[in-house]
């Protein structure tokens, strides 16, 4: 069932931005982002949608690589990953959606965390939790137009919270997350 969810999502997803794009004033960019964390990855396809000349809603779904070494309070290594999907607002501070922007943005991961505990000890413990994680967080980033073309790359900060909203399995990492990313836009239309 999460996997017909998540590709009726994909699909909207971009059916809506793409119609959209051919149909309307607004400006509609299309996107792949990639996120690095102290434990771990996140790798995304981006759609964002103007709402004024600063203001855009934006979308992603993607991959999450955890490896939580150390970072976890309850075991000596987590690693896993799995789907998931954002919601967002930007505010970018010149028109044409460029430059410095700040936003705050609603991530939401279903992870598959392989874990192992008690290492040094005679009876090491492993086992496998599956997590939802809610995770929403604060924005602050800087797009760069590449001169007469419909491209824009662009670099982000994030700083927020990862909630375990739902545990299947003995518990895993949460907590506070910071995020460093690039990211790259292609303009859809002829705006």
């Amino acid at each position: 069932m999460k996997k017909i969810i998540l590709f009726c999502s994909i699909l909207l997803f971009f059916q809506s931005h793409i119609i959209q794009a051919q149909s309307s004033d607004r400006v509609h960019h299309l996107g792949i982002e990639m996120q690095w964390y102290p434990a771990g990855y996140q790798f995304m396809a981006t759609s964002e949608m103007s709402l004024s000349s600063k203001d855009a809603l934006h979308g992603k779904i993607g991959y999450n690589m955890a490896h939580r070494q150390g970072f976890s309070p309850y075991n000596d290594l987590e690693n896993g990953g799995g789907l998931g999907f954002t919601l967002g607002y930007h505010r970018y501070f010149k028109d044409g959606f460029k430059g410095l922007y700040i936003g705050g943005r609603v991530d939401f991961w279903w992870l598959t965390i392989d874990w192992e505990d008690d290492l040094a000890s005679a009876n090491p413990r492993m086992g496998t939790t599956k997590i939802t994680v809610f995770q929403p967080t604060g924005e602050l980033g800087y797009m760069y137009q590449l001169a007469d073309t419909p491209w824009a790359i662009g670099i982000n900060v994030s700083v927020g919270w990862e909630v375990n909203i739902k545990t299947e399995g003995d518990p895993v990492g949460e907590g506070a997350i910071g995020l460093l990313g690039v990211r790259g836009r292609y303009l859809l239309g002829n705006k």
